[in-house]
């Protein structure tokens, strides 16, 4: 297993003071350091995380789940590497992992299951969303709905709330603009403070540049 990233020079300290801040459980916090740091591929710093994760006792489903989304942002490299990291780990924990087939095999309750995630996600703009979508690339809306919304990001373990500031910790060190302001205001939508947003998007900055993260918190401003 590699190395602390040199991009993350000073990480130790920097997350010892940044997980002390008020605005973010600290559940949160490491559950979104995993988020980013698996979508990047910084391996080392991923397992770092992990390990700070079992110390504290947090979730091992939880933590699954987490890098298991981050498919949908940053591709199966990143799941797939993101897993081994996680069972590596995790050794112990192997047998509990929970193939979800039940229901998702069901196209049309799932799909059900998908919109009605993405209805309470995006809100007023959902139908605005889909029109766009289609237009753009019916393929691309469908899947959203299916493999995003139902198959994924609607299994249990995780709630909906942190499930999407994972999702604004992923894309905001991704640098994806138009999907960060979706999350941003997905996060709003399904009961996230202002606070839990900002300090989201401030503690990328174990991972990026005061540029980048300043960057990304005008747009939680403007949007």
């Amino acid at each position: 297993m590699s190395e602390i990233q040199p991009t993350t020079i000073g990480l130790l300290a920097d997350y010892k003071v940044i997980f002390m801040r008020s605005g973010l459980t600290f559940e949160r916090r490491i559950l979104q350091a995993i988020s980013a740091s698996s979508a990047l591929g910084l391996m080392g710093n991923l397992k770092y995380f992990l390990i700070e994760a079992k110390k504290n006792e947090i979730s091992y489903h939880k933590i699954y789940e987490v890098i298991l989304q981050n498919y949908l942002f940053a591709g199966f490299p990143a799941g797939i590497e993101g897993m081994i990291c996680l069972s590596e780990t995790f050794p112990e924990k192997e047998h509990e992992k929970k193939h979800i087939k039940n229901d998702y095999l069901n196209y049309k309750e799932t799909f059900e299951r998908g919109e009605n995630l993405c209805q309470k996600v995006y809100g007023k703009n959902f139908d605005k969303l889909m029109k766009n979508f289609a237009s753009l690339c019916p393929e691309l809306a469908e899947w959203m709905i299916f493999e995003g919304y139902g198959k994924t990001l609607s299994r249990p373990f995780l709630d909906v709330l942190t499930r999407e500031l994972c999702s604004v910790a992923t894309l905001t060190v991704l640098d994806w603009k138009r999907q960060l302001i979706s999350h941003i205001k997905g996060s709003r939508n399904v009961g996230a403070s202002e606070p839990e947003i900002r300090e989201t998007i401030l503690q990328t900055c174990l991972f990026l540049d005061k540029g980048s993260v300043e960057n990304s918190l005008k747009l939680l401003e403007l949007h």
